[in-house]
């Protein structure tokens, strides 16, 4: 019966405790001291790569080369001997690297064929047995828009980004990803639309927002870590004394960007030492200092987590109040232009009380039923359904007496063309391109304000804006869609991101 040399030498020639010293100093020299150690021990543990000798074989050869010196201590230690032990090492090691080598390239043969069998699936309708997609360029999709948690509309198909499709493309686009939180407090809740223009003109992504009313225990919670200092009592009161707008930065240097936009904490220094920073301009102390911002990315980690949670019904709530209310939807296209804080300042300036306000992503059956009084009506119906799923949107609630009308009024003519000549100063003449990208959806009937607000917000507390790689890969797992890799080519380099498909709709 064959056994492995080590098992053979820690019981059958046990014994014989010098030829065993003796063979275990020749393994010593072919295999290296760990491996061995390993392999004489009492458990006899070893790797099963280790040590897999003929024992038969080397038994016979062992106790010949033994016998004919005549014994243990007469076997010659001589040059020849330890020149053959070191060469039976070295093609050892040469064989492990072999198979390391070639386990690597049978690794990255798989990961390939696994890649393109997914790209083929993505390429190949199954539904309508028809090639989807092939290779080509696509105007519509920009860098930015491609980061984990985004959703992209590529020929009408809404797909989620989920992770990276390998560790290139990660290690080259994550530092350009890096996300904080910035908090706007109570004190500059009126004042959203300024902090958004500051956000965006520093070149960086607001991904999710969120108006929210903390209680005192939320506050303590999430300030958690300065509950040893002086102002911590304060800085709960404050900070659950009226909303808050809770948003999630992305951009490269995120966090220390906006911290350099903030300025020091407490507003009286910023005055005299960094006058330029929101703090300073509109702070009135190291309590009421305008916004928070996330001291390092583990604590960044921490407070997104706080407001924007990767486990689906225990985020904090909105604070739509569905009372004298109607809805406004800033579109994606103006989200992508980054001109929404022009849109709310416009809004705030006109005299409309924005009582809540949420970032999120409609999926197209989402956007389809919402539209859907519009279909038959108005021919731009597909392309406008289209564009309310083609990415992130923000919708508001907007409160205040006979607020419908006079809100619909402002938003102006669907076609900004004609909003530009008959209503200048409305928002779509102002910030409309056409009839389907007119900046802004407005609810038509007084009586409909409740319904959107709620359709709009019960979708945002089911979902935040964009989900996280493990809930989205949990998804996965949970409904019918599937998992896909997408190739998109820059200037410089090609990058691999893992989708999900989310419909197969094929509507324009």
């Amino acid at each position: 019966m064959q056994k492995r040399l080590d098992v053979f030498l820690c019981s059958a020639m046990e014994p014989y405790p010098e030829l065993w010293a003796f063979c275990k100093k020749l393994l010593i020299l072919s295999h290296g001291q760990a491996t061995v150690e390993r392999g004489f021990s009492i458990n006899k543990e070893v790797e099963s790569d280790n040590l897999k000798e003929d024992t038969v074989v080397t038994r016979r050869l062992v106790c010949d080369y033994i016998i004919q010196h005549g014994g243990v201590t007469q076997v010659p230690l001589s040059k020849q001997l330890l020149a053959s032990v070191a060469r039976a090492r070295t093609r050892y090691r040469i064989h492990l690297e072999t198979n390391r080598k070639n386990k690597e390239a049978k690794d990255q043969a798989l990961k390939r064929k696994e890649a393109e069998d997914c790209l083929q699936e993505l390429k190949f309708d199954v539904k309508n047995q028809r090639m989807f997609l092939r290779r080509t360029k696509y105007s519509d999709i920009h860098q930015e828009d491609l980061f984990v948690g985004s959703r992209i509309n590529v020929f009408s198909r809404q797909l989620n980004l989920i992770e990276y499709g390998d560790q290139y493309t990660a290690n080259n686009l994550s530092s350009k990803k890096e996300r904080t939180l910035a908090l706007i407090k109570p004190d500059m809740i009126t004042k959203i639309g300024d902090v958004l223009e500051l956000i965006y003109s520093s070149n960086l992504m607001v991904t999710k927002a969120k108006m929210t009313k903390l209680t005192r225990s939320q506050a303590a919670d999430f300030y958690v870590e300065h509950q040893s200092k002086p102002l911590f009592n304060n800085l709960v009161q404050f900070v659950s004394s009226g909303p808050v707008v809770a948003m999630e930065l992305m951009g490269a240097e995120a966090l220390s960007i906006w911290r350099r936009l903030l300025g020091p904490a407490d507003s009286a220094v910023e005055q005299g030492e960094v006058p330029q920073s929101i703090r300073a301009q509109c702070g009135t102390d190291g309590i009421k200092n305008v916004c928070h911002g996330s001291d390092s990315l583990a604590a960044a980690a921490r407070e997104l987590e706080f407001f924007f949670p990767s486990t689906i019904g225990q985020s904090v709530p909105n604070t739509a109040t569905f009372i004298d209310c109607t809805c406004c939807i800033i579109k994606p296209h103006a989200v992508s232009e980054g001109i929404t804080g022009n849109i709310l300042n416009s809004i705030s300036a006109a005299g409309f009380e924005i009582s809540a306000l949420q970032m999120f992503s409609m999926e197209r059956a989402n956007a389809e039923e919402f539209y859907e009084v519009y279909k038959g009506i108005v021919s731009e119906y597909p392309n406008m359904v289209t564009e309310l799923c083609s990415g992130p949107c923000l919708v508001l609630e907007i409160t205040g007496a006979n607020v419908t009308k006079t809100f619909r009024e402002f938003c102006g003519p669907a076609d900004p063309e004609v909003a530009q000549h008959l209503r200048p100063n409305t928002l779509r003449a102002l910030y409309g391109k056409d009839k389907v990208k007119n900046a802004v959806h407005c609810t038509d009937l007084p009586e409909d304000g409740v319904l959107e607000v709620g359709d709009t917000c019960s979708q945002c507390t089911a979902r935040d804006t964009t989900p996280t790689s493990s809930s989205m890969c949990s998804a996965i797992h949970l409904t019918d869609g599937y998992s896909h890799r997408l190739r998109f080519n820059t200037i410089t380099t090609t990058f691999i991101w893992k989708l999900k498909k989310i419909t197969p709709s094929t509507d324009a």
